[in-house]
């Protein structure tokens, strides 16, 4: 019987010779187990890096959310869980659009692993998404394609935010030329990640130039080292093909990707409701108003930020809306203090502890 990789132990698949006894061969040890586990390692400095570098964010975060009122607090923190359940099912579904096989149970530690990969890696959290689902013998070219569905989706929903909330600054006098630069640059890199996503479908030689660029650097790479490429001769144009085929699903199946949109303004509105909770947990009662701008803002600047995951960007952005539009100084940074705490520190933390569960590691 194959492994879980579709490979064979030795031993295993070899016809036996009637009469002759089959002696199996030792297995040789898992090079890739050491890898991952010196990887682990790497990781959990990254992580003690992460906490001592930021450690006056952390502190302060921690000093914040003792502050305030800890039922709503813990409302905050279970509506967040909910959050990061609709992210990963919204991945479930995008997958399901491009023909990969996932389930939620699979994919909500990867979703919150993906925070802190997104903290310490240029990378962000995307690649996470799409080794699981290789490691799981499904086409990482259509995982790609289905992570890239969630992208557009969870842009596209958002913007349908981000226009009512600079609206509302507007109308208060409070809109600012960063404000306009930011919503521009989210508009610039939906449409990027569009043209990325059909691109194999309407102009498929323009997708296979650029594997095959990919495929060539790979192999003089390797060359360089006397190793065979990992990249087969055919990879580019079969990569390229399972690209244009997921395209196509897309474009095929609308009803089971506007699932995948639905999804994605669930978990937006979601985080509305997280923001007005924490408002009430330090004894603030905001109109609607207040709140979708400094959702809108907040989390656009987490979007669009040249620091990773937007880690003292966005506090600082939020608490210059609150602050904007009327709420006291004091009131509106630990507002935004205690919203990041609960929305990203204590998930990430969270997705560190779920690390070693992840198939990166088991497999």
């Amino acid at each position: 019987m194959a492994s879980q990789h579709g490979r064979q132990r030795p031993g295993q698949g070899r016809p036996e010779r009637e009469g002759q006894a089959v002696v199996s061969e030792p297995e040789r040890p898992r090079q890739g187990g050491f890898r991952r586990r010196w990887l682990l390692w790497l990781l959990l400095i990254a992580l003690v890096w992460v906490l001592f570098s930021r450690s006056v964010e952390v502190g302060q975060v921690a000093r914040t959310l003792a502050r305030g009122d800890w039922r709503w607090i813990v409302v905050a923190a279970l509506l967040q869980f909910g959050h990061y359940a609709l992210y990963a099912w919204s991945f479930v579904l995008a997958f399901r659009v491009v023909g990969v096989e996932s389930h939620l149970r699979g994919l909500f530690p990867v979703t919150l692993a993906s925070l802190f990969l997104g903290l310490v890696a240029i990378t962000g959290g995307a690649p996470l998404y799409i080794d699981d689902a290789v490691r799981r013998g499904q086409s990482g070219a259509r995982a790609t394609s289905g992570s890239l569905l969630v992208l557009v989706a969870d842009y596209a929903t958002f913007a349908l935010l981000v226009v009512p909330g600079l609206i509302y600054l507007g109308v208060r006098g409070v809109l600012y030329a960063y404000e306009i630069v930011g919503a521009a640059a989210l508009l610039g890199f939906t449409v990027a990640f569009v043209a990325v996503l059909f691109l194999g479908e309407f102009r498929p030689s323009a997708l296979r130039r650029p594997l095959g660029w990919v495929q060539a650097r790979v192999a003089g790479l390797y060359a360089r080292f006397r190793r065979c490429s990992p990249l087969r001769p055919e990879w580019a144009d079969v990569t390229a093909g399972e690209f244009v085929e997921a395209g196509r699903d897309i474009l095929l199946r609308p009803r089971e990707a506007l699932a995948t949109v639905a999804a994605t303004m669930a978990m937006h509105v979601v985080d509305l409701g997280t923001l007005w909770v924490v408002f009430l947990a330090f004894r603030q009662q905001p109109s609607a108003g207040i709140v979708l701008a400094g959702y809108a803002v907040g989390t656009l600047f987490w979007f669009v930020s040249i620091t990773p995951q937007g880690v003292g960007l966005v506090e600082g952005v939020t608490a210059l809306v609150l602050t904007s539009l009327g709420v006291p100084g004091a009131a509106a940074l630990v507002i935004s203090l205690a919203y990041r705490g609960v929305s990203f520190w204590l998930p990430m933390l969270g997705g560190v502890a779920l690390w070693p569960r992840l198939r990166s590691f088991r497999d």
